[in-house]
């Protein structure tokens, strides 16, 4: 298990090392980058699992499932609000990482922030209620807004992106290259060749 958790943290040092990279390029906008956060953050408040879990208040009880400060919490869990907890804590920890994040932004650039846990909800009691992800502040002043198309990426991103000067020259045969075109391709770097 050491060795899994040693990789796992290798793959999130360097998803948030690059995501560093990118902010401090400068080259995509920020107003774009948090569409994307809002989109991916907020799907992933899902993955906890739905509020008031049976199936959540077994696995703790049967200590399959814990809560992530398990072993510093000395308040006794409340078994039908597991999966919201670690949410909670989940996005207390992403909205640390996005505050590292807007050391590296530009002078005059709004920051970046995590999206309110009631944003883009799909399951639990949040599910389908629009909010103002600038809510993360202060969670009790959510505000609904009338459209969540204006927060969320756009369908059609390659146009946008390549829109933006963030070509890189292709050194071996001298010309520019679409790094969207070039994700496919094997890195050798990547793989220690």
């Amino acid at each position: 298990m050491s060795y899994m958790l040693r990789e796992e943290s290798f793959h999130m040092g360097t998803g948030n090392d690059g995501l560093r990279r990118i902010v401090q390029a400068g080259k995509i906008p920020a107003w774009l980058i948090q569409k994307y956060l809002n989109k991916w953050i907020s799907c992933s408040y899902d993955l906890f699992g739905t509020d008031h879990s049976s199936s959540a208040h077994w696995a703790y009880v049967w200590g399959v499932k814990g809560r992530y400060d398990e072993p510093k919490n000395e308040k006794e869990a409340d078994l039908d609000d597991i999966n919201d907890y670690n949410r909670v804590l989940y996005h207390d920890e992403v909205a640390g990482l996005i505050a590292r994040l807007n050391t590296a932004l530009a002078a005059g650039v709004d920051p970046l922030y995590a999206p309110d846990i009631r944003f883009n909800r799909n399951i639990g009691k949040w599910r389908a209620e629009v909010t103002r992800k600038t809510a993360s502040r202060s969670r009790s002043a959510s505000m609904p807004i009338a459209c969540t198309t204006s927060c969320r990426p756009p369908r059609i991103r390659r146009p946008c992106l390549r829109s933006s000067p963030m070509k890189r020259t292709d050194r071996a045969e001298g010309r520019w290259r679409d790094p969207l075109e070039t994700i496919g391709e094997v890195r050798r770097s990547a793989i220690n060749l």
